[in-house]
């Protein structure tokens, strides 16, 4: 099996998790799946970190959240919206005012104004 649909087979068998409200499941299928895949395959894993965040970010595991959103983006803050956009909302929740300050520059630059109403006052 290649990575492309080793990363695609396990975020299909993550997301029917995640819809059964297993997300322990989810966790575990995602956390697996990046954990098989080297630093060659960072393109296809990103979403698996992205999906993986968002899980974290539910089940209040903020600072794994924001890890996972950074090997989401790779070292590019703005190549994926989302990652961005969840990973102002982790800084916030972890009290790194900085860093989401700067996160968030990049994303006004970028994509506007966040979709979720936080601005730099907020922070």
């Amino acid at each position: 099996m290649t990575p492309l649909h080793w990363t695609v087979e396990a975020n299909r068998r993550a997301g029917e998790r995640f819809m059964a409200r297993d997300l322990d499941g989810a966790i575990s299928i995602l956390e697996e799946a990046t954990t098989g895949l080297g630093p060659e395959h960072q393109e296809h894993a990103r979403f698996l970190y992205e999906n993986l965040g968002l899980i974290y970010l539910q089940t209040h595991l903020v600072r794994h959240a924001a890890l996972c959103f950074l090997r989401a983006l790779d070292g590019d803050p703005t190549s994926r919206e989302q990652s961005l956009r969840l990973l102002i909302v982790a800084y916030a929740r972890l009290g790194q005012r900085w860093e989401a300050l700067e996160c968030l520059r990049a994303f006004e630059a970028r994509f506007g104004p966040h979709p979720d109403g936080v601005r730099a006052d907020q922070l």
